[in-house]
């Protein structure tokens, strides 16, 4: 079954004031009963108090030797206990000195009773219900009791439960029926909105509402044709921006791929290969430092997308260092593919100004590209030079190569210069485009040279 809003507000509102009005109505009941019951406590252990001083100060003036006036004393008292809906027990230890109480059993829970602690309980004797108290006589051993019937509060806590649910039921009835009237006419424009949204999204944009009224419903009309006259005005700009964000999607899904490449190839070769504590420890860090340039990149590749309005952050960087962390990474992918690497690059250090990670996410893409260009027992080489105030990096491989065609649609998003390969190796045609990004971030130029079966050389020249 499918719940509609209107339904689904019904019930909850229901259940919401169902829940509110019986579990109000039993807080006051229960805090009615416990005043009620509280207040024949009260009376009940007043009542037994007062006797038991008096029993106590009647035995203290008989004394010991008259003895055998206690009985009548105590009937007085039963007596008199009677009349006001009440018994009384005496006891000595186990003897029962005198006693009115109706016969409850021989458990007697009450008489457990320590120093002058007072015990009290509620117990059902014949269908009744009655209040039982007991404590020992001041300097005595003896125990004195008193019960009283309190039935009749019990009956009036029972009729008055069933006054409370007869009373929350009817009212119940009376506010679910006026509460389905109501919600079930005030749906009626919702359901309306909701025709003229099946409508738009079968692609009729010329459907509109007529509002009426100041209130939240024919406010949601107003904006509702308001949604549909710029929905119509920007259709292409929106189609522009859901390109863009893919676009940023597939970039990331692409760079992110070469640290977790070099963090596969770190793992294995700890799996795989007897290492030692030192060399553990000096990979975990390598795994750190990839984990970290991860990070980095995805922080740097969700702001691509805005790259027209925001300046990067440039600081002094070592391309030396740049160069270091190239090699960690791509160590395995060119043992993997049995691709000789050469590093060239000057003794001194060579700065220039830009971001860490974008620019050794820009070399890992040129050299990984060259790598997967090259053939069996291929040779790729990385060059860094520093002439006439001019700073290079030129990346070049002995693999397949590029026509002149190809050449021109370099740096295309999507553009993969071999389909074939690019598919084997699940290429997505973003890596150049990314790298011709980063190198306009640097004012840098990226220039591609290349020949069929020859090989590929590309410099970058800060």
């Amino acid at each position: 079954m499918k719940w509609r809003f209107w339904q689904k507000a019904y019930l909850a509102t229901l259940l919401l004031f169902l829940f509110s009005l019986f579990v109000g109505t039993l807080g006051i009941a229960l805090v009615s009963w416990r005043q009620n019951l509280s207040s024949e406590t009260e009376k009940a252990l007043v009542y037994q108090k007062s006797m038991k001083t008096r029993i106590s100060q009647s035995i203290q003036n008989i004394g010991a030797e008259n003895e055998w006036a206690l009985s009548a004393l105590l009937e007085a008292y039963g007596k008199n206990a009677a009349q006001n809906g009440g018994a009384i027990e005496l006891r000595r230890e186990n003897e029962v000195l005198f006693s009115n109480l109706p016969y409850y059993g021989e458990e007697r829970p009450e008489l457990n009773l320590e120093h002058d602690n007072t015990n009290w309980l509620f117990r059902e004797i014949n269908d009744n219900t009655y209040i039982v108290v007991s404590s020992r006589l001041h300097g005595t051993a003896m125990v004195f009791t008193y019960s009283h019937d309190s039935t009749a509060l019990f009956i009036r806590w029972r009729q008055m439960t069933l006054v409370y649910v007869f009373g929350c039921t009817s009212i119940s009835l009376v506010f679910a029926v006026l509460l389905y009237i109501i919600l079930r006419r005030l749906s009626i424009p919702l359901e309306k909105l909701t025709q003229h949204s099946r409508q738009i999204a079968e692609g009729d944009y010329t459907a509109r509402l007529e509002s009426s009224g100041q209130d939240e419903i024919s406010e949601l009309t107003i904006s509702f044709n308001n949604m549909v006259a710029t929905i119509v005005q920007n259709i292409e700009q929106l189609e522009n921006t859901a390109r863009q964000k893919q676009q940023l999607l597939d970039n990331l899904s692409h760079e992110i791929r070469t640290p977790l490449t070099a963090i596969q190839g770190y793992a294995e070769y700890v799996e795989q290969a007897e290492v030692s504590y030192e060399q553990i420890h000096s990979i975990m860090q390598k795994i750190q430092n990839e984990t970290n340039r991860l990070k980095r990149i995805a922080e740097l590749l969700l702001s691509l997308s805005s790259f027209q309005n925001e300046s990067l952050e440039m600081k002094q960087v070592s391309l030396n260092a740049v160069i270091d962390a190239v090699k960690e990474t791509l160590l395995f992918l060119a043992a993997k593919n049995d691709v000789d690497i050469e590093w060239i690059c000057p003794m001194e250090e060579i700065i220039v100004m830009g971001d860490f990670a974008l620019l050794e996410s820009l070399i890992v893409n040129l050299t990984e590209n060259a790598i997967k260009a090259c053939k069996t027992s291929g040779a790729v080489s990385v060059l860094v030079t520093d002439v006439d105030d001019v700073i290079s990096i030129l990346v070049s491989d002995n693999g397949h190569g590029m026509d002149e065609e190809q050449l021109s649609h370099l740096g295309e998003v999507f553009f993969r210069a071999d389909k074939s390969r690019a598919r084997l190796e699940g290429g997505a045609g973003l890596g150049v485009a990314l790298c011709y990004q980063i190198a306009k971030m640097h004012d840098a130029k990226l220039i591609y040279t290349s020949e069929i079966d020859k090989g590929t050389t590309v410099r970058v020249d800060f």
